[in-house]
């Protein structure tokens, strides 16, 4: 179910930040970790590791320039609407960039 995807995708801390990261436009791996900065060290596996995540959850897709001969990470949502009725959580919509 995708909607627990989603949520699963965003209920990790450093998935949530890497998301804010790349809301202000693509990034590769390496300007990532940079942006996370050095107060808590994060391994590059453990980037890779949610940023799979996120693009299993359809939040964020991998992109690659010729130009630059580097792969790029990009938030492929403008906004996710949550839901909760009854006692049950829902992605109602998800806004996906044009």
């Amino acid at each position: 179910m995708l909607d627990d995807i989603i949520l699963y995708a965003l209920n990790g801390k450093l998935r949530r930040r890497i998301v804010e990261i790349l809301s202000n436009g693509p990034k590769t791996t390496h300007e990532i970790r940079q942006e996370l900065g050095d107060s808590k060290p994060v391994y590059r596996q453990s980037i890779n590791k949610a940023l799979v995540i996120l693009r299993k959850a359809n939040l964020v897709e991998k992109l690659y320039s010729e130009k630059s001969n580097k792969f790029y990470y990009n938030l492929r949502v403008n906004e996710i609407r949550i839901k909760f009725n009854q006692g049950q959580l829902t992605i109602e919509e998800t806004i996906i960039k044009k």
